[in-house]
């Protein structure tokens, strides 16, 4: 027999949705009696989604025959094959999330604002799929507060409701959630006492050009001090 070798083609794409296939071929060894056809005879591989190429790539396999005015003389050759490899990259996508700052009134706050046109800074998804973002962030101390602290979760859903999450490289540009503190000033308040042999002290206290007063249901307690 008449040894070639066919490899077929190599290619990728980023995610979008659609069936992608390679279809060209050639000899990479020995080669076919002259005016002689090497013809595929199956239909090509194709890929669509990520999953389907992942790690590292789906074979591009057909099959193939050697015809002679459209005559198969096939079985005089023989046939190595190198498959090339297919690949579906995901698509990028960047989304961000709002910030907010607000002073301590013992509650709790968030930003969960979010739209598509405002918050995909980067990229977009296909054409006739749906993006879903749930903004989870809360802050209601002054210690909670830290850069980057609004996250999100983020899915991605086909026309007919399929989670295509996967096929999506999701970068996050989190909004950060602060909490300030109330700006109190106080002072206690003087006592005297006529000596009596008893301990006395002076709990009272007044606020002093204070911007801020405390919260309702909370109140003072002195950690130390003398009476």
């Amino acid at each position: 027999p008449r040894g070639i070798t066919v490899e077929t083609s190599s290619d990728s794409w980023v995610y979008d949705d659609l069936a992608h296939s390679a279809e060209t071929f050639r000899c990479i060894g020995g080669t076919v009696v002259e005016g002689q056809q090497l013809v595929a005879t199956s239909a090509w591989t194709t890929v669509t989604t990520v999953a389907e190429t992942a790690p590292d790539g789906k074979q591009n396999v057909n099959t193939f025959a050697i015809f002679a005015d459209g005559i198969d003389v096939t079985v005089n050759y023989e046939v190595e094959y190198v498959y090339g490899l297919l690949r579906i990259i995901p698509r990028a996508i960047t989304v961000t999330t709002g910030s907010g700052e607000w002073k301590y009134d013992g509650s709790a706050h968030a930003n969960t604002a979010w739209n598509e046109q405002d918050n995909i800074v980067d990229g977009s998804i296909v054409g006739g799929q749906h993006i879903a973002v749930s903004v989870l962030g809360t802050v209601t101390n002054v210690w909670e507060s830290s850069v980057g602290n609004n996250d999100c979760i983020v899915t991605v859903a086909d026309i007919d409701g399929n989670d295509v999450t996967e096929n999506y490289a999701i970068t996050k540009q989190l909004g950060t959630l602060t909490i300030t503190p109330r700006n109190i000033t106080l002072r206690t308040l003087d006592g005297s006492w006529v000596y009596d042999g008893t301990e006395h002290s002076n709990t009272e206290w007044q606020y002093v050009g204070s911007e801020d007063v405390l919260v309702d249901g909370e109140q003072f307690v002195a950690y130390q001090g003398n009476y």
